[in-house]
């Protein structure tokens, strides 16, 4: 029985001794990971920056993207967000952003504060980036890491996941795409509403889902029936850097808005187009365009250069983030000389008379054209 009892005293002391260790060893740490990931600096920086990719990406396993709450800004300083699961609670805040350069962050989890520095370095073929992570363990997450491989293995593991979940984004999500020329397609008459905006190449998604959403509320708030999917006319003068377009929503029926109103109603006519449609990211529009204009040549077509190209959004962000998934149907508009095509898109007007044979080209709105 003595033995017993001085079994359990030295294991008592055994465990008292192991617990003064591990709360006297030093509780800072700084884990840093690096990785080349295929694409260009700028991109790589602006995906990261908009905290909504962090759905994408995020090393959190189990995470209900539900769960997380973003603030107004989701980009650049200030930008926030926070998110509670089963086990945890937590915030994240962008303190500092340096364009394509450098973020610098601060990440709180139940109480425990940390910070995240990011450093986008260009490389010849593409971008290396580098997550770092540090902070102070308190107690529990002294003992936790003790018996678990040390902040180096734990958190290690996190910024590899991460940085990995990035590099897959770019080298699948981006880089996968299909390109389908159909042919000649009458775009049928159409009203609907429709907002005006210009993008950089790399915020042209998520803004046209920011103001396709912004338009479908308008329409429900409004008692506005939608007809079809939220598609967008592009302007031909849109610069290498940035894209002008004008999102649109399709409604049932004609309404009448006045000129100073930041959503207008309009009008589309019907027009004979070469239908092309593309699987991927947006990025890879401008292949899928010059892949148009060589099924056009082939097909003795002619590109009305005096009216814009129209994007349908069949499957876009507003469906998955991923934009492999995206589908996007393009039309391009033929001269006055083309024929009558055999499928008619998007009429939601009053069906045409026996003696309405010729189809009308389009009228487009004065802010596009």
């Amino acid at each position: 029985m003595k033995i017993i009892k001085y079994f359990l005293l030295l294991l008592v002391l055994s465990l008292v001794a192991l617990f003064v260790y591990i709360a006297t060893q030093n509780g800072a740490y700084t884990v840093t990971r690096s990785l080349f990931v295929n694409a260009p600096q700028s991109s790589v920086y602006n995906y990261i920056n908009n905290l909504k990719s962090w759905e994408d990406w995020g090393p959190w396993e189990g995470l209900d993207t539900k769960n997380i709450t973003y603030d107004a800004i989701v980009k650049g300083d200030s930008a926030g967000l926070s998110w509670k699961s089963a086990h945890e609670h937590g915030t994240l805040k962008t303190l500092k952003a340096f364009p394509k350069d450098s973020l610098s962050q601060s990440l709180i989890i139940d109480k425990n504060a940390s910070m995240l520095g990011w450093k986008f370095k260009n490389d010849t073929s593409g971008t290396i980036v580098t997550w770092s992570i540090k902070g102070e363990m308190n107690i529990l997450m002294k003992i936790t890491y003790f018996f678990t491989g040390g902040a180096e293995t734990i958190l290690g593991e996190k910024l590899d996941r991460g940085l990995s979940n990035i590099k897959n984004y770019f080298t699948k999500e981006l880089s996968e795409f299909t390109v389908d020329t159909k042919g000649l397609v009458v775009q049928g008459e159409t009203y609907y509403i429709v907002e005006k905006a210009t993008a950089t190449n790399d915020d042209l998604a998520e803004a046209m889902a920011r103001i396709a959403q912004s338009l479908i509320d308008f329409a429900k708030d409004n008692s506005l029936t939608q007809k079809g999917k939220p598609f967008a006319i592009i302007e031909r003068n849109s610069s290498t850097d940035s894209v002008s377009f004008s999102m649109c929503v399709p409604i049932a029926e004609e309404i009448f808005t006045t000129e100073d109103s930041q959503v207008q109603g309009r009008k589309q006519e019907s027009f004979v187009s070469f239908n092309t449609v593309l699987k991927g990211d947006y990025s890879h529009l401008k292949t899928a365009l010059i892949d148009t204009r060589k099924a056009m040549e082939n097909a003795n077509q002619t590109e009305n250069l005096s009216k814009n190209i129209i994007l349908v959004f069949e499957k876009s962000i507003l469906e998955t983030r991923k934009p492999s998934e995206w589908i996007t149907n393009i039309y391009m508009p033929l001269d006055d000389k083309a024929p009558a095509a055999a499928a008619t898109r998007y009429n939601n007007t009053r069906p045409r008379t026996a003696t309405e044979t010729e189809v009308p080209q389009p009228t487009m709105p004065a802010q596009v054209q």
